[in-house]
């Protein structure tokens, strides 16, 4: 019966089950563990017992030994990796220390020096009387702030001459513009580099406001060398009088501020056309504030804006500030003009329907509404 039974067992299949107890058995310390394997047959003998063997193989792992090397191993590289680091940073600002005093100890002898004269003998100054050193360092601190002021401020006290005299005319009214993002949109590709779209109907515009009717002023904080050859191309008449670039600006807080109490003009008859509030931040009051151009080909804003500043001329106003603040206070200011004009036409069809007279708008009557009061005779 006992060799019929190891001779079924033999045929049948194995299933191998391993044995959580062999491999935390008597090895669990070492570092090594055996894998128990256990065969159980699928098939009952005929005395109602299985027929179990037992075989055991060993499984290798790693030492602790092992781990401990390799920690102390990477501790070892990450301690000479900072080393390296900071001796790294000491070299790089001693380095920088010395390039420093050696741009120093230049500028102190290439501004340190006293002005010399035609023939090259040195002109006294307020630091003649001090130490060599002093004298020296002194001056060249002075002329470092003279760079500065020349980065800073504009590139002159005043940027316009003087009005013109009888018997030449002077338009009562200076219009200073910008010009991109009012007059010009600037586009940049791959293929072409920047150019300057023209803002559709902008030769209307300039002819519009142009001599003799305002005192054109473009004023931009482009370089001259960039902008000059579009003014040229919008205005080949020449009815833009005068052109100021960036080097006439103010920096301010990293801006470049247009100072309009440099024109040497009378504020109270300045109209500056601008969209970037950090641009006239000194004189906001004096700012017809426009949505920048984006480029839309389907634009018509200059239309609106040349209608609107032939009305304020003809309107006699003698101040344009407390009207530029009315308008600027909408989104839109040419918007808000468009609605004010339509009212006031619709009234002046029903004035003219009923049989009364129109006798046109009042100065005063131009803030707060279009034309808010009319009077009828």
């Amino acid at each position: 019966m006992i060799s019929r039974l190891t001779a079924h067992s033999k045929l049948c299949s194995n299933l191998y089950l391993i044995s959580a107890r062999s491999i935390f058995g008597n090895f669990a310390g070492t570092g090594v563990g055996v894998l128990h394997f256990t065969s159980v047959s699928s098939v009952k003998n005929p005395l109602g017992f299985r027929l179990v063997s037992h075989s055991t193989l060993p499984l290798l792992t790693t030492s602790k030994i092992d781990f401990e090397k390799e920690d102390l191993m990477m501790k070892e590289e990450l301690k000479r990796y900072d080393e390296t680091m900071r001796k790294n940073t000491k070299y790089g600002l001693a380095i920088l220390g010395i390039g420093c005093l050696i741009g120093c100890g230049a500028a102190v002898a290439k501004w340190g020096g006293p002005v010399k004269d035609d023939l090259g003998l040195p002109v006294a100054d307020e630091f003649s009387q001090m130490p060599f050193l002093k004298q020296r360092i002194l001056r060249t601190w002075k002329e470092i702030r003279l760079l500065e002021k020349y980065i800073k401020e504009p590139s002159r006290d005043i940027l316009l001459p003087d009005p013109l005299k009888e018997p030449y005319y002077q338009p009562p009214f200076t219009l200073v513009i910008e010009l991109t993002g009012v007059l010009v949109h600037p586009d940049w590709t791959y293929q072409t580099g920047w150019r300057f779209k023209k803002r559709p109907a902008v030769e209307h515009f300039i002819k519009q406001v142009g001599f003799p009717n305002f005192e054109v002023v473009i004023f931009t904080s482009e370089p001259g060398i960039s902008a000059f050859p579009i003014i040229d191309s919008l205005d080949p008449q020449g009815l833009i009088m005068y052109r100021l670039f960036r080097d006439a600006t103010k920096y301010v807080n990293g801006h470049h501020v247009k100072d309009l109490s440099r024109l040497n003009r009378d504020l109270s008859r300045v109209i500056l056309i601008d969209w970037d509030p950090k641009s006239f931040q000194l004189q906001p009051e004096n700012v017809l504030r426009l949505p920048k151009w984006e480029g839309s080909d389907s634009d018509l804003g200059l239309v609106e804006l040349a209608s609107f500043l032939k009305t304020l001329v003809a309107s006699g106003i003698k101040d344009v500030r407390p009207v530029l603040q009315y308008y600027s206070s909408f989104d839109n200011p040419l918007e808000e003009y468009r609605k004010k004009r339509q009212q006031l036409e619709e009234e002046q069809e029903k004035l003219k329907d009923s049989g009364k007279h129109f006798t046109g708008p009042k100065a005063s009557s131009f803030m707060g509404r279009f034309w808010q009061r009319q009077s009828i005779q």
